[in-house]
């Protein structure tokens, strides 16, 4: 729960999410819709790296936001600045866009990869990271359990 027992205003975060969201959604749609002279002649070596470049953001996406926020919050533990919910509110965001936009570019790799050779497998790739990034999405609740959690870890470290 917020300080004062105010609630999250998890808009932003919703709204930042919906966008990255929409903007993989509405450019597959102009990949899978609109032809392009000369594509789908490719031997798929394409879609091969740009599927490596799907996986290697899923694998970032599980770490590097962790490890951008708790990177954070220990310089601020030395620093001595007091670690409070709307703190903790802000890294929430920070960790969910960063997750997102490697999600989101893991998928416009696979786009563009489509776009080039029509490997329909190169979607399969695009719908994956977009479900993880559907799965993200965040409510007010979901954001109070990440806030409360963290404050807990913060008082066993102490």
């Amino acid at each position: 729960m917020q300080e004062h027992n105010r609630p999250v205003n998890a808009l932003p975060s919703m709204i930042i999410t919906l966008a990255l969201i929409a903007g993989v959604a509405v450019f597959g749609t102009i990949a899978t819709v609109l032809e392009f002279p000369g594509v789908g002649q490719g031997d798929g070596t394409i879609s091969v790296l740009m599927a490596g470049v799907g996986v290697t953001a899923f694998l970032l996406f599980l770490g590097i936001p962790t490890l951008v926020v708790s990177g954070q919050i220990n310089q601020w533990k030395q620093e001595g600045k007091p670690i409070d919910e709307i703190r903790l509110t802000h890294m929430f965001q920070l960790k969910l866009i960063l997750g997102l936009a490697l999600l989101e570019g893991g998928a416009f790799a696979n786009l563009v990869a489509y776009m080039i050779e029509r490997n329909h497998w190169s979607l399969y790739i695009v719908g994956g990271l977009l479900m993880t990034m559907v799965a993200q999405f965040p409510t007010p609740s979901r954001i109070e359990d990440w806030v409360r959690h963290r404050k807990e870890l913060l008082e066993l470290e102490l």
